[in-house]
């Protein structure tokens, strides 16, 4: 929405998202958990995986934190 509109609002908001997400990285692989309970940071992957993560939802949200990282200067998003 950024990319189109130019607002800063969509980049600060995603910023603000991010920020509850990043708890689902504290894996031993870096790999994050799917759930995150945006509320308490708790994380844990759907039962339906047998416990592992899904790694086409992990690469869509690196493309997207690479982004993030990109439009907001910092590279921890892309870490």
């Amino acid at each position: 929405a950024y990319d189109l509109s130019g607002d800063r609002m969509f980049v600060d908001k995603c910023v603000e998202l991010v920020e509850r997400l990043l708890p689902a990285f504290n894996t031993g692989t870096g790999i994050p958990y799917n759930n995150i309970n945006l509320a308490t940071g708790h994380a844990r992957n759907p039962t339906w995986t047998g416990g592992g993560s899904c790694l086409a939802e992990f690469g869509t949200q690196q493309l997207e934190l690479v982004a993030l990282s990109y439009h907001t200067g910092d590279e921890k998003y892309a870490r």
